[in-house]
């Protein structure tokens, strides 16, 4: 992949495309979203789209969308009624399909345990 040669305002026009669409019509929400229906989502090679994330983003595809997920659940957990729902069921609301990808990608992205996070939320709040 050394081959693509990218102008600034083109990386960027890239960056901020991936960014806005993530951000603003949340795609990371559906179970089994992958590079290639990003790749066609924003008509961008799938080839092309992966050397963008890998090498601007510093991290994989499946990486940058459960860091999305993550903080797309992080603001769940934060919002008042939370308590309702089981920490995996948020996890499978914020697209993740299996407990145990959520626990290591959770752990990944974040250095400790969704129990920990949500202890020291919940420690936060009662403070």
């Amino acid at each position: 992949m050394v081959g693509y040669q990218l102008s600034p305002e083109k990386k960027e026009e890239i960056l901020y495309a991936i960014q806005a669409h993530l951000e603003q019509k949340q795609p990371f929400l559906k179970q089994g979203y992958t590079l290639r229906n990003l790749a066609e989502d924003l008509n961008i090679t799938y080839t092309y789209l992966s050397f963008i994330i890998n090498r601007e983003f510093g991290m994989s595809f499946n990486d940058l969308i459960n860091r999305y997920r993550i903080e797309y659940l992080k603001v769940l957990l934060n919002k008042q009624g939370f308590g309702m729902f089981t920490l995996e069921g948020l996890a499978y609301q914020a697209g993740f399909n299996s407990r145990s990808t959520f626990y290591r990608a959770f752990h990944k992205l974040t250095g400790s345990l969704p129990s920990d996070f949500l202890r020291h939320l919940q420690d936060k709040k009662s403070a």
